[in-house]
């Protein structure tokens, strides 16, 4: 199991927050997509995690919010994930499979990437 699998234990609260997040962008995304002066619509995952967390009673894999949101169709035009805690690369880079044309972006250091952006 990759280290950062290990790290990334989540309760019943969680899956309830996955399954309305779901739920939630869907919905969302059905209404921009039929907008006729909407030209895009980018998602921004401040706390994305590991991306496939394990419950902790059940002790099965899910998928997480960044997981959740790659997968609906119809799609974001733009994904930003961006991870304070120490999430393996090799994370990130495994969720190209879901297709060399989604343009996205990690920032590993939340803090420092965030406070430069307002700041600056």
């Amino acid at each position: 199991m990759p280290s950062y699998e290990r790290n990334d234990i989540i309760g019943k609260w969680s899956l309830e927050k996955f399954e309305l997040l779901r739920k939630y962008l869907a919905g969302y995304l059905i209404v921009l997509t039929n907008q006729t002066w909407c030209r895009g619509y980018e998602y921004i995952d401040a706390f994305a995690g590991t991306g496939k967390p394990k419950t902790k009673d059940e002790q099965r894999y899910v998928d997480g919010s960044p997981r959740i949101a790659l997968g609906l169709m119809p799609s974001f035009t733009q994904y930003h994930f961006i991870e304070c805690a120490n999430v393996e690369r090799a994370y990130f880079i495994s969720l190209k499979c879901f297709g060399p044309y989604i343009s996205f972006r990690i920032l590993l250091d939340c803090f420092c990437k965030l406070s430069f952006s307002i700041s600056g």
